[in-house]
């Protein structure tokens, strides 16, 4: 069966830029396919193609809100690259990487990090690329986000009618 992992995202510190996502976010409404290369510093043995992924968005400031952004699946191993920091690249750093196929996608968490919190039964430490889901967590998480993704829809749809 399918394995789960957690990649998360931290939009002070990372390659991939908020307007990057934003853009993504775009192409995946339209109806555009979005894929994207992501580092994976724990379990890329284990991975295997059509494994499904959660996108954490964190940070460390309160002004960041954290939680799930978006999920999809594994697409391709990508295997070893020099590290995007520049100075892991200079100190010839590497880091596996993986082609995350989007599903979904939102720049405002669909599941907060207190429902995650709740839902793990402890504080989630989920930095880093490719930390394991538990089979029975991760088919919860896909119950909760499809229905707020639907209850957001429908905000949306009221919102316009309005306008």
């Amino acid at each position: 069966s399918m394995a789960s992992y957690f990649f998360s995202w931290n939009p002070k510190d990372s390659d991939i830029k908020k307007h990057h996502i934003e853009k993504a976010i775009n192409k995946l409404r339209q109806g555009e396919k979005y894929e994207e290369s992501w580092g994976c510093s724990f379990s890329y043995e284990k991975i295997n193609i059509g494994d499904i992924f959660y996108l954490y968005k964190s940070g460390s400031s309160g002004k960041i809100n954290k939680g799930i952004i978006g999920y999809g699946f594994i697409v391709e191993k990508l295997g070893k690259h020099l590290h995007w920091k520049e100075e892991k690249k200079q100190n010839g750093e590497y880091q596996n990487k993986v082609k995350l196929f989007f599903s979904d996608l939102f720049l405002e968490p669909v599941i907060t990090y207190e429902e995650l919190k709740s839902l793990l039964g402890k504080k989630p430490v989920l930095q880093g690329g490719a930390r394991s889901c538990e089979e029975n967590t991760s088919f919860i998480l896909q119950q909760i986000f499809f229905k707020k993704k639907c209850a957001l829809e429908k905000e949306n749809e009221l919102s316009k009618v309005y306008i």
